[in-house]
C-alpha cells in the first residue's frame, strides 16, 4: 500500500496494491470451495467483493479484509472460517514448545533464538496460504540471515519495558512469542 497524500491534517488516501487484492481473492475462493457455496452464495459473495474493492479508496488493507470476511461469514452462516485450523495450530505450536523451549534456554543466543521461533510461527498463517510445514520452516528460519536485523535493539527495549502488549494475528504463534520475554 502506498500513501499518496502527504498534506497534513487531511485524511490519507492510499492506493491498494493489487498483490494484496489478489491474495484476498485467492483466500476466498479458498474458503468458497471449503465450504461449497452454492452459485447464488458464490454470485453474492463476488458481487459484495467487486463492490468493496471498487470503493475501497482510502480505507486500508485490514479494513477491507475485515468487510470481507464479514459478508463471507453472513453468507456462509460460519463463526469462524479458521476454527479447525486454529486448534490445530494451537496444539501443534504447544506439542513443538515442549521442545523448544528447552533449546532456547540452552542457547548460548537465547534472545535471537527465541525470535527466530517467533519469526517462524508468524508463518502458521492460513489466510494467504495454507500449506506450510512448520518443522522446515523453523529450520530455514534459523539458519537465514536477516535483511534487516535490529536484533539488538529490540533487545536492548524489551529490557526496558515496564510493560509489553502482545497482539498475536495468527493462532499459535503465541506460545513462542513468550519465550522472548522469558529472561
Amino acid at each position: 500500500m502506498t500513501n499518496t497524500s502527504t498534506p497534513a491534517n487531511t485524511k490519507k488516501n492510499y492506493e491498494i496494491d493489487g498483490r494484496c487484492m489478489d491474495c484476498f481473492f485467492n483466500v476466498f475462493e479458498r474458503l468458497i470451495n471449503k465450504f461449497h457455496f452454492n452459485d447464488d452464495d458464490r454470485k453474492l459473495f463476488y458481487s459484495f467483493y467487486n463492490h468493496i474493492t471498487a470503493q475501497s479508496s482510502g480505507q486500508l488493507m485490514p479494513e477491507i479484509h475485515r468487510e470481507l470476511n464479514q459478508k463471507f461469514c453472513e453468507i456462509s452462516g460460519v463463526l469462524d472460517p479458521y476454527s479447525v485450523e486454529k486448534s490445530e495450530s494451537n496444539k501443534q505450536a504447544l506439542a513443538l514448545y515442549k521442545k523448544w523451549r528447552i533449546i532456547v534456554i540452552e542457547s548460548d543466543y537465547f534472545f535471537d533464538t527465541a525470535l527466530r521461533l517467533c519469526i517462524a510461527e508468524n508463518i502458521m498463517d492460513y489466510g494467504p496460504g495454507n500449506n506450510f510445514d512448520i518443522e522446515k520452516t523453523i529450520e530455514q528460519v534459523m539458519n537465514a540471515k536477516f535483511a534487516i536485523d535490529n536484533t539488538t535493539l529490540l533487545k536492548q527495549h524489551i529490557k526496558e519495558a515496564k510493560s509489553i502488549l502482545n497482539l498475536g494475528d495468527n493462532a499459535g504463534e503465541i506460545v513462542f512469542d513468550k519465550l522472548v520475554v522469558l529472561r
